[in-house]
Protein backbone atom coordinates (compact mmCIF):
# COMPACT_ATOMS: atom_id res chain seq x y z
CA UNK A 1 0.00 0.00 0.00
CA UNK A 2 1.31 3.31 -0.75
CA UNK A 3 1.57 5.51 2.25
CA UNK A 4 -1.19 8.68 2.68
CA UNK A 5 1.29 11.20 3.51
CA UNK A 6 1.98 10.84 -0.24
CA UNK A 7 -1.78 12.33 -0.89
CA UNK A 8 -0.49 15.39 0.65
CA UNK A 9 2.77 15.86 -1.31
CA UNK A 10 3.37 18.51 -4.10
CA UNK A 11 4.76 15.83 -6.09
CA UNK A 12 2.46 12.76 -7.48
CA UNK A 13 4.17 9.26 -7.94
CA UNK A 14 1.73 8.65 -10.79
CA UNK A 15 0.51 5.04 -11.23
CA UNK A 16 2.46 2.81 -13.15
CA UNK A 17 0.66 0.20 -13.73
CA UNK A 18 -1.96 2.48 -15.48
CA UNK A 19 0.82 4.50 -17.73
CA UNK A 20 0.46 7.38 -15.76
CA UNK A 21 3.97 9.03 -15.15
CA UNK A 22 4.82 10.92 -11.82
CA UNK A 23 3.76 15.30 -11.98
CA UNK A 24 4.78 17.66 -9.91
CA UNK A 25 1.40 20.14 -9.01
CA UNK A 26 2.22 23.55 -7.80
CA UNK A 27 5.98 24.54 -9.84
CA UNK A 28 6.74 27.93 -8.26
CA UNK A 29 6.51 30.32 -11.11
CA UNK A 30 7.20 34.03 -9.66
CA UNK A 31 10.42 34.52 -11.79
CA UNK A 32 9.72 32.01 -14.66
CA UNK A 33 9.56 28.44 -15.52
CA UNK A 34 12.00 27.19 -13.04
CA UNK A 35 13.30 24.28 -14.90
CA UNK A 36 17.34 23.27 -15.11
CA UNK A 37 18.94 23.96 -18.23
CA UNK A 38 18.47 21.15 -20.92
CA UNK A 39 21.78 22.62 -22.42
CA UNK A 40 24.37 25.18 -22.83
CA UNK A 41 22.45 28.53 -23.30
CA UNK A 42 19.47 26.98 -23.62
CA UNK A 43 17.95 27.84 -19.83
CA UNK A 44 14.97 29.09 -19.31
CA UNK A 45 14.36 32.83 -19.10
CA UNK A 46 14.14 34.57 -15.35
CA UNK A 47 12.51 37.78 -14.90
CA UNK A 48 12.33 40.17 -11.56
CA UNK A 49 9.89 39.02 -8.87
CA UNK A 50 6.48 40.85 -9.09
CA UNK A 51 7.22 43.88 -6.89
CA UNK A 52 10.16 44.53 -9.31
CA UNK A 53 7.54 44.04 -12.21
CA UNK A 54 4.64 45.75 -10.55
CA UNK A 55 6.74 48.80 -9.94
CA UNK A 56 7.24 49.02 -14.49
CA UNK A 57 3.86 49.84 -14.43
CA UNK A 58 4.46 48.25 -17.64
CA UNK A 59 1.28 45.92 -18.35
CA UNK A 60 3.23 44.64 -22.00
CA UNK A 61 5.57 43.51 -19.58
CA UNK A 62 3.65 41.76 -17.55
CA UNK A 63 1.54 39.90 -20.21
CA UNK A 64 4.89 38.94 -22.07
CA UNK A 65 5.90 37.46 -19.19
CA UNK A 66 3.02 35.29 -18.64
CA UNK A 67 3.26 34.32 -22.22
CA UNK A 68 7.42 33.16 -21.84
CA UNK A 69 6.48 31.14 -18.95
CA UNK A 70 3.55 29.46 -20.28
CA UNK A 71 5.44 28.59 -23.02
CA UNK A 72 8.85 27.33 -21.35
CA UNK A 73 6.95 25.75 -18.91
CA UNK A 74 4.83 23.33 -21.45
CA UNK A 75 8.34 23.08 -23.27
CA UNK A 76 10.13 21.76 -20.66
CA UNK A 77 7.10 19.28 -19.35
CA UNK A 78 6.97 18.07 -22.69
CA UNK A 79 11.09 17.70 -22.81
CA UNK A 80 10.71 15.99 -18.97
CA UNK A 81 12.89 18.46 -17.62
CA UNK A 82 13.43 18.53 -13.95
CA UNK A 83 13.90 21.52 -11.39
CA UNK A 84 16.97 21.78 -9.41
CA UNK A 85 16.08 19.16 -6.72
CA UNK A 86 15.08 16.83 -9.47
CA UNK A 87 11.23 17.22 -9.72
CA UNK A 88 9.55 16.97 -12.97
CA UNK A 89 8.81 20.38 -14.27
CA UNK A 90 4.44 20.42 -14.03
CA UNK A 91 2.01 22.21 -15.83
CA UNK A 92 0.46 23.84 -12.52
CA UNK A 93 1.95 26.72 -11.90
CA UNK A 94 1.63 29.17 -9.17
CA UNK A 95 2.71 32.62 -8.11
CA UNK A 96 2.93 33.59 -4.47
CA UNK A 97 3.19 36.95 -3.66
CA UNK A 98 2.54 39.76 -1.12
CA UNK A 99 0.40 42.21 -1.68
CA UNK A 100 1.72 45.40 -0.51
Amino acid sequence: RKPLIDACSFMDSGVPRLGIPRYTHLVEDNSGAGGTCIAKHKCPTNFPGPTGLAASFNRTLWRTKGAITATEQRAFNNLGTTRLFGAPVGLTGFGPNVNL
